[in-house]
């Protein structure tokens, strides 16, 4: 299974626009988070998401795209097959005990 990461920046776009797009973005299979080997995550940064799947980047790409254009604002994609990757100063996403 093939792991991505997908930029997506709107052009003009205010944080509404940002949220809207987050929520299509999820209801699409995206995640605004990525999971750490040891089982937490950390949220990636505004307008980048994470997603994985028997997919090739342009279907990924095809997928944002759709999930794009409902917040009716210009927009460019970029879309990278993740094989490994580094972070530092992310969020962490809450756990239910904190």
């Amino acid at each position: 299974m093939a792991s991505f990461i997908t930029r997506v920046e709107l052009h003009g776009a205010d944080s509404a626009d940002y949220q809207a797009l987050n929520t299509a973005m999820e209801a699409s299979g995206f995640s605004r988070a990525i999971p750490n080997n040891d089982g937490s995550a950390v949220f990636l940064p505004t307008g980048q998401y994470f997603g994985n799947g028997e997919l090739e980047a342009k279907d990924v790409s095809a997928m944002a795209q759709g999930a794009a254009l409902k917040t009716k604002k210009g927009f460019a994609i970029f879309v990278s097959d993740l094989t490994t990757a580094a972070w530092f100063g992310l969020d962490s996403v809450p756990t239910p005990n904190q």
